[in-house]
C-alpha cells in the first residue's frame, strides 16, 4: 500500500468516525424535537416513530403555562451574575497568588495546580466494584459488588 493510499484510507476512517460521533450527538436532539411536536399519546406509544401529525401547540402551552420567558430570563441573570462573580474573584485571587511570594501562596498554588494533573474522567467515575444498589430490594432485583 502506497503512502497516498494510506493517507486516503486514514482520511476515510476519520471521516467515518466523525460521522458516527455526529450522529451520536445529534440523535438525542432529533428525538427531543420529534417528541416535542407529537401529541402526548403518540409520545407514550412510540418514542422513536415519526409523528402522524405535528402539534406546535405544545410550544405555546409551555410558553404560556410555565411562563417560559420569565424562566429563561431568570436563568440568564443567574448565569451572567455567577460567571461575572467567578471572573472577578478568580482574577483577584490569581493576582494575589502570583504577586506575593509567601508560604500561603505556595500552598495555594500547589492546591490549584495539583488537580490539573489528574484527568477529569478519573475523578468523576467510580470503579465498577464500588457500585451499590440504590433501589429498594422489593422494587428491583439487584446485587451489590462487582458486576458478573
Amino acid at each position: 500500500m502506497t503512502r497516498r493510499q494510506k493517507a486516503k484510507l486514514a482520511h476515510y476512517a476519520m471521516l467515518t468516525i466523525i460521522v458516527i460521533v455526529a450522529i451520536v450527538y445529534i440523535y438525542p436532539v432529533y428525538l427531543m424535537f420529534i417528541n416535542s411536536v407529537k401529541p402526548f399519546g403518540e409520545v407514550v406509544s412510540d418514542v422513536i416513530a415519526w409523528p402522524t401529525r405535528f402539534e406546535f401547540e405544545n410550544y405555546s402551552h409551555v410558553i404560556g403555562e410555565m411562563d417560559y420567558v420569565r424562566l429563561f430570563f431568570n436563568n440568564v441573570i443567574i448565569t451572567v451574575v455567577g460567571i461575572a462573580g467567578i471572573i472577578v474573584i478568580s482574577a483577584a485571587a490569581a493576582y494575589i497568588i502570583d504577586r506575593r511570594a509567601n508560604r500561603f501562596t505556595a500552598i495555594a498554588r500547589t492546591f490549584i495546580i495539583t488537580p490539573m494533573l489528574i484527568p477529569f474522567q478519573t475523578r468523576c467515575s467510580k470503579p465498577w466494584t464500588s457500585f451499590t444498589c440504590q433501589a429498594r430490594s422489593s422494587d428491583y432485583p439487584c446485587s451489590t459488588g462487582a458486576l458478573a
